[in-house]
């Protein structure tokens, strides 16, 4: 193993925070676009940084994620390609948004359009996978396995000690 597959696993044990990539905010409000077109501020940078998402934002982006188009009612080859990279772009852009924001609430359609402006084709795959990769749909699926086999053997009754009630 190399030294980026040992602080891969490492990275995936720990789940340590990953840094995506230092952006200039779109400004949230006509006010603050206002002010940066007259140079009285400055337009504001943040790093972009991936936690552990919580399992509603899992529900979010696996809604997102199967929302994505994968055919086109376009004729031609290059329009058909074309129309489903124009449709697709801002949905990675709200998963990527979604995973860095990572709360409750609606994903800020600010955070949606800094992310959209500043990634170029190769980050925005970089940032896809590892929020893929903090899915962690391999888990998941074991221990919806896991829960199906304990339901199978809740079904037997001699598994149920005497003087205690059945779920049925």
């Amino acid at each position: 193993m190399t030294k980026e597959d040992h602080k891969g696993v490492l990275d995936a044990l720990l789940d340590t925070p990953t840094p995506l990539k230092a952006v200039v905010l779109v400004p949230k409000n006509t006010f603050h676009r206002i002010l940066i077109f007259l140079r009285v501020i400055k337009p504001k940078s943040q790093m972009l940084i991936l936690n552990a998402t919580t399992m509603r934002t899992n529900w979010k982006l696996t809604y997102l994620i199967s929302d994505l188009a994968v055919d086109s009612k376009k004729d031609g080859e290059a329009e058909r390609f074309l129309d489903i990279l124009a449709i697709n772009t801002f949905q990675m852009a709200t998963i990527v948004a979604t995973a860095i924001h990572n709360h409750n609430s609606k994903t800020p359609s600010w955070l949606i359009n800094s992310i959209a402006d500043s990634f170029n084709n190769k980050e925005l795959h970089a940032a896809t996978k590892e929020v893929y990769r903090r899915l962690d749909v391999q888990s998941f699926f074991g221990s919806m396995e896991l829960l199906r086999t304990l339901s199978l053997l809740g079904n037997i009754p001699d598994l149920i000690p005497p003087g205690q009630p059945s779920d049925q």
